[in-house]
């Protein structure tokens, strides 16, 4: 009767044991399974796109539907075809908030692997906006980054009346209040801004101060900080003679909704300089260039505010 007693109890405690064991095995895979995609998640937004001849732009439509829409960027901006805007006409001009001028506290330099970023923080300072003219909104200052090519002739991203030139720098802005960090999450609250630098006989001694960590010695996904200087050294303010349309991000997701801002009058960067670029040891960029071709304008207007 007594051993009849303990089996029962023994396989009692036996049930219970498989059912635990089951409990943890179900849990500890699920875990795995969901850290594995979300490494899958990170590798498709980080790294799995490039610019060379197995991971460059003739393949990302492939790995993301985005780029597949009728509104990519960037485009040829052609003057004979952009709808013409006086500035004078407008309410509420473009304008860039006084802040743009001032000295962050921090400027951050960071090679992601596919550019360099530079990265001021005001932390407790206001951010610096940009409102008016084509805009519907206000719309906070998060970041820029550099784009450049194989030569002096390929640099920028957008072409002005058919022409390329040797860097292009893009200005990201977000829309003011927006909480999500990640720029790809929601492309319609954000705004880009870009600026051309030609090559010219003399070194622009406001782009030393970025380039100055760069080149052979520097590394991917580390943080340079660097001298602190008003973004509008790099970025000038204006408000008026600027190329405006809606289009992409110019790099996957290549989410559409980003209204860009593009100033066409060249700024200057020398031979030098854009050399150091180039050698700059980028992950993700073979081929020594980090650009997009131009894309299909099809339905798009562009307008030129005069």
């Amino acid at each position: 009767m007594l051993d009849s007693y303990c089996l029962d109890i023994f396989y009692i405690f036996l049930g219970i044991f498989i059912l635990v064991y089951l409990a943890i095995f179900e849990y500890c895979g699920h875990v795995s399974k969901k850290s594995t995609t979300s490494r899958q998640a990170q590798s498709q937004t980080i790294g799995s796109y490039g610019y060379g001849d197995c991971d460059g732009p003739h393949i990302w439509k492939d790995n993301f539907p985005n780029a597949c829409g009728e509104n990519q960027s960037p485009v040829n901006l052609q003057s004979p075809c952009a709808i013409v805007v006086h500035a004078e006409t407008l309410l509420n001009p473009l304008e860039f908030s006084r802040e743009y001028r001032s000295f962050p506290p921090e400027l951050i330099l960071i090679n992601d692997g596919h550019t360099i970023n530079i990265c001021p923080e005001f932390k407790e300072c206001p951010t610096p906006k940009i409102s008016g003219g084509p805009l519907d909104g206000s719309y906070e200052l998060h970041s820029l980054n550099l784009r450049w090519g194989p030569n002096d002739e390929e640099g920028t991203e957008h072409m002005v009346d058919n022409k390329r030139f040797a860097m292009e720098m893009q200005v990201t802005f977000m829309r003011a209040g927006h909480r999500n960090k990640y720029i790809a999450a929601d492309a319609g609250d954000v705004i880009m801004i870009a600026y051309i630098y030609e090559i010219t006989p003399i070194d622009n001694p406001f782009l030393d101060i970025i380039l100055e960590p760069l080149g052979t010695n520097s590394v991917s996904f580390k943080r340079y900080e660097i001298e602190p200087i008003p973004v509008s050294l790099l970025a000038p303010c204006f408000s008026r003679g600027y190329f405006s349309y809606v289009g992409s991000l110019t790099h996957p997701p290549c989410t559409e909704g980003v209204r860009w801002i593009v100033q066409p009058e060249p700024l200057s960067i020398s031979c030098r300089q854009i050399k150091k670029l180039r050698k700059t040891p980028m992950l993700y960029c073979e081929q020594k260039t980090n650009t997009r071709p131009v894309q299909e304008l099809n339905s798009r207007e562009i307008i030129y505010y005069d």
